[in-house]
């Protein structure tokens, strides 16, 4: 099975992702592994881990062994040589004057290849110095120039934040930073409070970049005029952070949230209403107290407006059903006189005796006439 872990190579914290067959690495074990230099010496700084094939979509260089008692011996051996060769390299660009700074050399294992790593300003022609290097330490020469951002980050340290570097610890490739970042994120212009290790503009800057220019589209515009207490004012700032919004005129200066200057410029305007936990405890009323604080004139009328949803809704149901019956009740009564009363006549144009009162008769058992297009009675009994 395949696991991967991290190897650190220097003192600055930069973890590199190497893969092995080997589950009983440790943190802290010395291993073999080939880079891009060349054959090296790391130090695992994480326990094994086991490879998702699916995940990875790039190869791991494997680890090749741990490191044996003659690899740290050569390993000690190489540190203390590429001190030699710093001195060499110092001496032999100062007798050619050349504008170079050297920050690092670095022997590989097999001490096939030595690395000098220098900061300039400009491209520097270093044929001649290549030359001197080469007839002196007999092996292969590679100088590199990196800028001050790469410097920053194979030296290493704590930035304004009081974490380390960024460019030590996760930033692989570096982008460009410019000062519109700072001014989009309404930073104030000062180099030195804005810049990083590096001498350069922090990093950092770009993090929040994108998300300061989806916030500002929420704020007006600077010099935006708007009437406010009665007077007339302009936009003079505002703060994303704090939500604020400050305005400016000849007279005074006023400080209003978002939410009310869209009120001021749209009457229409309902802020979000942000729903917040409450403490029933905190809620509860003292029954015994009334609005005066005096005794005990209003519990009646609290215990009635607290009671229970449920007794609520029953006394709702229970009085609608009573006014319904009341109203069909009504509507029976109404259809037996107008019956009534149509008996009466046709038996007095007749000559027959009147029929007896329907009084007695319960409402919509043997009467089915409509009254207007509305329902009868016994469909109207049902409901």
């Amino acid at each position: 099975m395949k696991y991967y872990v991290n190897v650190t190579f220097n003192d600055n914290g930069k973890k590199y992702f190497f893969s092995t067959d080997d589950e009983t690495l440790k943190i802290g074990d010395f291993v073999v592994v080939d880079t891009v230099i060349g054959r090296e010496i790391g130090t695992i700084s994480s326990v094994p881990l086991e490879i998702n094939v699916e995940e990875i979509k790039f190869e791991l260089k494997p680890i090749l062994r741990k490191a044996n008692d003659f690899d740290l011996r050569c390993r000690e051996e190489n540190i203390e040589d590429a001190k030699e060769a710093k001195i060499l390299f110092s001496k032999s660009v100062a007798n050619l004057k050349l504008e170079m700074d050297l920050i690092d050399a670095e022997y590989t294992l097999d001490r096939s290849k030595l690395l000098f790593t220098y900061i300039a300003n400009a491209r520097v022609d270093f044929r001649e110095l290549l030359r001197v290097l080469a007839s002196s330490l007999h092996c292969r020469i590679e100088l590199r120039q990196i800028n001050a951002r790469e410097r920053a980050q194979s030296i290493g340290g704590i930035g304004i934040c009081g974490l380390s570097l960024c460019c030590t610890t996760f930033l692989k490739e570096f982008e460009g930073v410019s000062l519109n970042k700072a001014k989009n994120q309404m930073l104030a212009i000062n180099i030195p409070k804005i810049s990083g290790q590096c001498g350069k503009l922090m990093c950092c800057l770009k993090f929040e970049d994108d998300d300061y220019t989806e916030e500002k589209k929420k704020y007006p515009h600077i010099g935006t005029p708007v009437k406010y207490n009665g007077n007339d004012f302009k936009v003079d700032g505002f703060n994303i952070l704090s939500q604020t919004i400050k305005l400016k005129n000849e007279d005074a200066i006023e400080i209003i949230t978002l939410d009310k200057f869209n009120e001021l410029i749209n009457p229409n305007y309902r802020p979000r209403q942000q729903t917040t936990p409450t403490n029933n405890y905190q809620n509860k009323q003292n029954p015994y107290n009334n609005n005066n604080g005096n005794g005990n004139g209003n519990f009646k009328q609290q215990n009635q407006q607290q009671k229970p949803n449920n007794y609520q809704q029953n006394n709702k149901q229970n009085n609608f059903d009573a006014n319904k019956k009341a109203h069909g009740d009504r509507k029976a009564n109404y259809f037996n006189n107008k019956h009534r009363n149509n008996n009466q006549n046709q038996n007095r144009s007749s000559g027959q005796n009147n029929n007896p009162p329907l009084n007695n008769q319960k409402p919509g058992n043997n009467y089915n006439h409509g009254f207007n297009g509305s329902p009868n009675i016994n469909k109207d009994k049902d409901k």
